[in-house]
């Protein structure tokens, strides 16, 4: 009986704040006890109005990390805990965001109509292209440096693409995709201007760089947008006289 109760109790919490939950659990004989006046209260806020109530709530406006419609929905998720006796703390995080003002790659004077990398330096170089294929480590030519790498899509990360050409002295990226469409793709963390280009556009430089050298032009212009995103802690001190130092933890996300 004690183990269904608890199980109620904390799946009811859940549902009421819209959450999943985990829960500690012990069969030792201190720990079987009735439903308390806490529980009860949880319960009696179960019912399907509240829990349709919630949702019209929380997806009337977008609550996208970083905006008003994410407070709106973190101060109702506060003040649920609130009422249900809980001490609340409101912990700020920084998160970012990017707004990509200027994305350009011109080969021999042609704008391929290039998508800028999120989290791409800014910056505008013009330079060689050099075919480092995958940019796998140890397979990087030292010729990169001071060149843009032109670099084939696949088998490891955006980010260790650009940190394996950027460490051998690129000063820029323009990559191919591995499909055969699309260009916009790709991750960086603000080592140099990085750019996509369609597969069809990579396969055609890796053919004309036999015959010769060939230059680009990245022009890349990326704001970093800070902004503010929240986690609500929620706490419930428990019974002195029935603290058994286990913790129930109830996570929305």
């Amino acid at each position: 009986m004690f183990r269904r109760k608890t199980m109620i109790t904390v799946l009811a919490t859940g549902m009421l704040l819209s959450s999943g939950v985990v829960y500690a659990q012990t069969n030792s004989a201190p720990n079987v006890q009735a439903v308390t006046a806490f529980d009860n209260k949880v319960i009696k806020k179960i019912n399907a109005e509240n829990m349709y109530n919630t949702i019209k709530y929380l997806s009337a406006v977008p609550r996208e990390a970083g905006t008003e419609g994410e407070v709106r929905g973190v101060e109702y998720i506060e003040g649920q805990f609130k009422s249900l006796g809980l001490e609340t703390r409101r912990i700020p995080f920084p998160i970012y965001d990017y707004r990509t003002n200027k994305q350009q790659a011109i080969v021999d004077g042609v704008d391929l109509n290039g998508h800028a990398f999120s989290g791409s330096a800014s910056g505008n170089v013009t330079a060689e292209i050099v075919n480092v294929g995958k940019a796998l480590a140890g397979t990087i030519p030292d010729d990169v440096k001071g060149n843009i790498a032109l670099v084939e899509r696949g088998d490891i990360t955006f980010v260790e693409k650009v940190q394996n050409v950027a460490a051998k002295g690129a000063v820029g990226v323009l990559m191919y995709n591995s499909s055969p469409t699309g260009n916009n793709f790709g991750q960086a963390e603000e080592q140099v201007p990085a750019v996509a280009i369609t597969r069809a556009q990579g396969l055609e430089l890796v053919e004309k760089l036999k015959n010769g050298p060939v230059t680009a032009t990245l022009d890349v212009d990326i704001q970093k947008i800070e902004k503010t995103s929240y986690v609500v802690e929620a706490k419930l001190k428990p019974n002195k006289n029935k603290d058994t130092g286990q913790i129930v933890t109830i996570g929305a996300h």
